[in-house]
Order: structure tokens, then C-alpha cells, then sequence
């Protein structure tokens, strides 16, 4: 919590904040909502594994301090809390000491959740800690309503929220180009409109084959490779749109069947040449120790 109302001093507001480890602590969910556990927090020997730093304080002070802390003056808890931090350096960070005065204590806990967790899961546990600080903020007073919590990897669910809407704005711009483009090279409305639908048929199969049956979760690789396929399908529909209309004009076969016979035999090899250098070059990617690229070699394999 943060705030500039929040009073260290009071014995009730200390006490809120260890009543907020409590809550977090003995939270409970059904382990399939919990990933195998029952609780929010990972559990270890201990009961948990995390940091009550009001807690460790108020320990601290039973055992080190004679006066009891729940009469304490300001003097005397600002200067045990001094010596608390000298004690105990590594729990500075938790603890906002802003020109002399507390400005907000941190907690500190491991949660049940998987480091690479796809974004179903982490949005329950989003749920499930909205849950706890509503509870919280419920009865706690107004210097605690700024209560909140954080974590890098709900930054990065966050961030893939945000990849998913720039790959439907993405495809939603670069189709009706492409089509355009199409439209323009080819002279035909016809073969543009079945050419951007077989795009389309490329980049469902593929996303949808990724994140169905590997189980992906679209992130930064994923957003970036699916305007990609877009690029690439286009590469293939382009010539063999264009041979198909060159058929017609140029070389008077007018039958559709033999325009597409056409196509096929003048631009297909190099179609299929085409395919087959992105097929090697994906290839190559699928021994990579970073992840960005073995997806990306999956992607392009793929496409």
C-alpha cells in the first residue's frame, strides 16, 4: 500500500496489514483452478513461501523490544523500525521509508501459478487475488484502500492482451491492402476475392493449429509471425493469381481450366521452389535454444 494518509504509528493499521498476509495466506481454490494446489500461495515447509514484512516486524519487536507495540509512541517504533532495517537489509525494499516517514509496506509471496502459465490460467488467478483485495478493502481503513498487488508475469498477460488486439487491428488492415494489391496485379476481382481467401485459409489453419493442438498461447512470436504468414501466403497467391490472368490476355486461353493448367506449369516450380526455401529455413530454426525462433520455425514450417 501506498498513500500519503497511511499512519505506520497506529496499532490498527499494522495490524490491517498483517490481516492482509492472513487473507492471502489462507486464501483456498479447487486445485484445478490452482494448477494442483489448493491454495493461492505456494506452500513449502513453512506453510507458505512469502514475505509478511508487518509481521516479521511486529516478531521482531515481541522479542528485541520490552514496551509492549501495541502502546508504543511514534519515537520508539521509528527508531526500533530503524534498527529492524539494520538488522535485516534485505527487507529495505519492502519497506517505503520516504524522507523519515512510512509511506508503504510491501508484501511478498510465491503464488501457485507456473512461471510460463498460458493466459487462461493467469487470468484466474487475477480473479482470484481481485477477490482478496476486495475482501481486504472491504474493513480496512481509508489509508489502506490503495492496497493492490503486482507481478511481472501479469505484465506480460497484460502485454499479450495487448499483442492479440494489435494482430486483429494487423490483419484487419493488411487483408483488405492485400487484396488491393492482388486486385491491381492481377486485373480480376474474382481471383483476388479467392485468392485473399485462401490467405485467410492459410493463417486460420496455421494459428489455429498451433494454438489448439500445441497448446500456444498467442505472445510476441506468435503476434509477429501471423502478420508474417500473411506476407508470405500473398508471395505464392500473387504469381499464380497473375499467371492466371496473363492466360487470358496474353496467351488467348480463355477456359478456366486451362488458364489454370497454365499457371500452374509456368509459375507452379517456382511456387513450389519458393515454398520449399521457407520450408528449409524453418526447418533450421527448430534447433534453436531461444524460444522466439523455434516458434517462428514452427510458424514458417507450417505455412
Amino acid at each position: 500500500t501506498f498513500d500519503e494518509g497511511f499512519n505506520f504509528s497506529d496499532f490498527q493499521t499494522r495490524l490491517e496489514i498483517i490481516r492482509a498476509c492472513e487473507l492471502i495466506e489462507n486464501y483456498t481454490c479447487d486445485i484445478n483452478t490452482c494448477l494442483g494446489f489448493n491454495t493461492v500461495v505456494l506452500p513449502d515447509s513453512n506453510g507458505y513461501q512469502g514475505l509478511c514484512t508487518m509481521r516479521e516486524f511486529h516478531s521482531w519487536w515481541n522479542v528485541t523490544v520490552q514496551t509492549p507495540i501495541s502502546i508504543a509512541n511514534e519515537t520508539e517504533l521509528y527508531a526500533s523500525l530503524n534498527q529492524f532495517l539494520a538488522e535485516n537489509p534485505e527487507l529495505v525494499p519492502h519497506i517505503g521509508l520516504v524522507n523519515g516517514i512510512v509511506r508503504f509496506f510491501s508484501l511478498e509471496y510465491r503464488l501457485t501459478l507456473p512461471f510460463l502459465a498460458p493466459g487462461t490460467e493467469v487470468s484466474n488467478y487475477i480473479d482470484m487475488l481481485n477477490t482478496i483485495v476486495a475482501d481486504f478493502k472491504a474493513s480496512a481503513p481509508s489509508s489502506l484502500q490503495t492496497m493492490n498487488y503486482a507481478s511481472l508475469r501479469f505484465v506480460d498477460y497484460s502485454l499479450e492482451l495487448t499483442l492479440q488486439d494489435t494482430v486483429i487491428r494487423g490483419l484487419g488492415i493488411t487483408i483488405p491492402v492485400v487484396f488491393l494489391v492482388l486486385l491491381v496485379s492481377s486485373g480480376n476481382w474474382i481471383v483476388a476475392s479467392f485468392s485473399v481467401l485462401t490467405i485467410g485459409f492459410i493463417v486460420s489453419t496455421v494459428l489455429g493449429f498451433v494454438f489448439t493442438i500445441l497448446g500456444w498461447e498467442l505472445g510476441i512470436a506468435e503476434s509477429i509471425v501471423s502478420i508474417m504468414i500473411v506476407g508470405l501466403s500473398v508471395d505464392y497467391a500473387i504469381h499464380l493469381g497473375h499467371m492466371f490472368t496473363v492466360a487470358g490476355k496474353d496467351e488467348g486461353i480463355y477456359p478456366r481450366e486451362d488458364k489454370f493448367q497454365y499457371s500452374i506449369l509456368t509459375m507452379g516450380p517456382t511456387v513450389l521452389a519458393g515454398g520449399a526455401t521457407t520450408l528449409g529455413a524453418g526447418a533450421f530454426l527448430f534447433g534453436a535454444q531461444i524460444t522466439f525462433f523455434e516458434k517462428m520455425g514452427v510458424l514458417l514450417t507450417l505455412t
